[in-house]
């Protein structure tokens, strides 16, 4: 396979299974080292610079990126994460699987 059949490949793929971009950037660190801190004033735990402060260490994730490939440059990542129309429903289906409830 070419190059370009194999991006093509693993695009098709990423399309049908967006989760898939974890598996590959963990690869990607595991090759070439876990970057530093991006010395985010306050946010001591990112590494790719465009986290911010949380109120409990539950929160305070990072996508342990380096800034260049951060999740949240990904495309469908404001649809899928930042947009409430889709987080409700997705909250409503998790409460629903997991008989969690609001209250």
């Amino acid at each position: 396979m070419s190059l370009d059949d194999h991006r093509r490949l693993a695009a098709g793929m990423l399309e049908r299974q967006p989760g898939l971009i974890f598996d590959l950037l963990l690869e990607h660190q595991q090759r070439h080292g876990a970057p530093t801190s991006a010395e985010v004033p306050g946010v001591p735990w990112c590494t790719c610079g465009k986290c911010r402060d949380m109120p409990t260490d539950r929160e305070r994730k990072c996508c342990g990126q380096d800034p260049v490939h951060c999740v949240s440059l990904l495309p469908h990542f404001t649809q899928y994460c930042l947009d409430e129309g889709y987080l409700r429903i997705h909250r409503q289906y998790r409460e629903n699987l997991t008989a969690l409830g609001n209250g």
